[in-house]
């Protein structure tokens, strides 16, 4: 018998954890607090009186976020996940209050100035709290069961970011950005009282790192070490790059150029939406698959959706540009649970919130910079030679990835 095999949980073991499914609530909450959010924002910074400051306000939450993710991997591995989102989530609760004020109460010069403010500092929390949100599930979950959590995380996730995205836009429609601020508020509250539960209820005995002896260099250099997590971190921020661009800008300026109305592209953002639920859906089938078997899931799955992003530069027609997105989303589905969950199986514990620190840069953090390549591209190539070409070069990096994987991960099993 196949020992690993054996010993990985499955969904229902890891949600008999009573600390867990009290962790879940917390975690869908808190990403339908920031689509809640999110939402807001970019309503917002559209009715800005120029493009600039529509950038702008955009890209006040996302630099600071990246800028302070690796510092706080390192405050997750110095004092522990939970005591971190226990400092971050009433700070993200007021934040959003104060958004829910500012964004519809200060009026002339001061209101871009002080939604910049507020945003910038949503942002800087921002990165604190989600490198202690991955590592968390650690404090009370065996290695044997962290995969199969961040699975059942991340199907969630796209449950929820889809009910506050929805919730979003009926709260702004009728009630305005403070309404859905003010519901994006109400969900954080209820967090905070679960976690004040579950910092009373520990189960295991927590491992942090010295503060003396760890620092943020340690989460890289550990990456750079690893004999796969290097692979499928480049693996995933290289599909993520991709995906980013193809549906924030390929799919939009294909639909334009090629004269179709905005139902094109709306049917092809949902079709990606479709595929990447299915696609991540599937993964909660495949806790008993080994660990070599789930690496070659997740990085072939990102070959698969980076040639995909191909197949839309070479689409003469809607439903095959569809069909495409539809595709992408599919095999994108199982990258983040795969790789990610062998991370969160694998790294030591006293290093989690800095490895995952280095992911979270890897993947959201350099999300919007597939979007400016895909214009500087696209303005000399034009949109379905970019799509082909981009996305040819993202599948031979992923391909490259996949090659290293299958060569590393022989013999790899799941930790005891």
């Amino acid at each position: 018998m196949n020992t690993e095999r054996a010993t990985r949980w499955s969904a229902s073991q890891v949600l008999a954890v009573p600390n867990f499914r009290a962790f879940l609530t917390v975690y869908v909450l808190d990403v339908a607090a920031d689509a809640l959010w999110l939402v807001t924002l970019g309503w917002v910074a559209s009715g800005a009186h120029s493009s600039v400051y529509t950038g702008l306000v955009l890209a006040a939450g996302s630099i600071p976020h990246v800028l302070f993710l690796f510092h706080g991997g390192l405050s997750a591995d110095r004092v522990g996940a939970g005591k971190v989102l226990r400092r971050t989530m009433p700070l993200r609760m007021a934040l959003f209050l104060l958004w829910a004020a500012v964004a519809t109460s200060v009026i002339g010069a001061w209101r871009l100035v002080v939604v910049l403010a507020v945003t910038f500092a949503i942002g800087a929390v921002a990165g604190y709290h989600d490198p202690a949100l991955q590592k968390y599930p650690t404090e009370f979950l065996p290695r044997s069961g962290r995969g199969t959590a961040i699975k059942i995380e991340r199907v969630s996730s796209r449950f929820a970011q889809a009910a506050g995205a929805f919730a979003g836009g009926w709260l702004l429609g009728h009630g305005g950005v403070s309404a859905a601020s003010l519901a994006a508020g109400a969900a954080l509250l209820v967090t905070l009282a679960i976690l004040g539960r579950l910092a009373r209820t520990p189960e295991k005995e927590i491992v942090v790192a010295d503060a003396d002896d760890s620092s943020v260099r340690e989460g890289l250099d550990y990456v750079k070490k690893h004999p796969i997590l290097r692979w499928t971190i480049t693996t995933q921020g290289v599909v993520n790059l991709i995906s980013a661009a193809a549906v924030m800008a390929i799919l939009p300026l294909k639909a334009r150029h090629a004269g179709w109305d905005a139902g094109a592209y709306g049917g092809s953002f949902g079709a990606y939406g479709i595929g990447i639920t299915l696609g991540t859906a599937m993964t909660l089938r495949l806790t008993n698959i080994s660990t070599r078997g789930g690496l070659l899931i997740g990085v072939g799955g990102a070959t698969l959706s980076s040639a995909a992003v191909i197949g839309i530069g070479l689409a003469t027609s809607q439903a095959l540009t569809i069909g495409c997105a539809f595709v992408m989303g599919l095999t994108i589905g199982p990258v983040a649970p795969m790789l990610s969950g062998f991370a969160r199986e694998d790294v030591p514990e006293s290093l989690t919130g800095r490895v995952f620190s280095v992911i979270s840069v890897a993947t959201g953090g350099i999300e919007p910079v597939g979007s400016l390549i895909t214009g500087l591209v696209a303005a000399a190539l034009g949109i379905n030679h970019t799509a082909e070409v981009l996305g040819a070069i993202a599948t031979a990096a992923c391909l490259g990835c996949f090659i290293a994987v299958w060569r590393n991960s022989r013999g790899v099993v799941l930790r005891a």
